[in-house]
């Protein structure tokens, strides 16, 4: 997991650190973007992409386990609302509300019975609901915008488990939270794309049989749309 938080918070500084406005003196009809967004404004809109999925286990001690990491869709729906923390119009936030939807993950890993091994796999599809906080950096105007943000919510698990020619299934739930950065491109006062990378925290998956515990969590790479009022 520290080797997927380490790139991650070097491309939150990096995103940071070019945020700096670079046209401080612009004239007041280019920045009008950035102007508007320093007022409360409701969004919404939604992101697609790739969840990088991994699963770190704990296992049984009859079991032998390397599980292998899955690429899925992920999809994040969400509305919410710009806030105006500078009158500047160079800084801003957002408070949102997130769902998310990944498809299904497979995970293969060796399980072992006396002398004898299997190749079982524990496939788990994970939803969830995100409360997420934004810091918005404006520069060229207001047309770019770098990102850092962070939230915290709840993930259900549902997870079939085939181990050694038997099979499990399993429901749970448990707390969720992410840290990601990215950049906002605003098209206009009302419309804007975004590209984003996050590390997801899901939880624990499975506590039965011949896997004790699971602990999910996901690299996401995203793109999305964002409509404003």
């Amino acid at each position: 997991m520290l080797k997927k938080i380490l790139p991650l918070a070097a491309a939150v500084a990096a995103l940071a650190f070019s945020a700096v406005p670079a046209t401080a003196a612009a004239d007041d009809t280019l920045r009008q973007i950035s102007r508007y967004d320093t007022y409360f404004r409701p969004y919404f809109g939604a992101r697609l992409g790739t969840a990088i999925t991994s699963a770190d286990s704990e296992c049984h001690r009859y079991s032998v386990c390397n599980l292998d990491d899955d690429a899925v869709f992920t999809v994040h729906p969400y509305v919410g609302i710009n806030v105006p923390y500078t009158t500047s119009g160079v800084v801003g936030g957002r408070f949102e509300v997130e769902g998310f939807f990944n498809s299904k993950a497979t995970f293969r890993y060796d399980s072992r019975d006396y002398n004898r091994i299997y190749r079982d796999r524990l496939e788990v599809s994970s939803s969830g609901l995100l409360l997420n906080t934004y810091v918005d950096f404006y520069t060229l105007d207001g047309l770019i915008a770098p990102y850092v943000g962070a939230g915290l919510g709840i993930v259900w698990h549902n997870a079939d488990l085939y181990s050694q020619d038997r099979h499990f299934s399993d429901h749970r739930n448990d707390l969720a939270m992410q840290v990601g950065a990215g950049v906002n491109f605003n098209f206009n006062k009302h419309v804007g794309a975004e590209l984003g990378m996050r590390y997801t925290s899901m939880g624990r998956g499975w506590n039965k049989t011949y896997v004790d515990d699971i602990d999910l969590d996901s690299l996401d790479f995203m793109a999305g749309l964002r409509f404003t009022f």
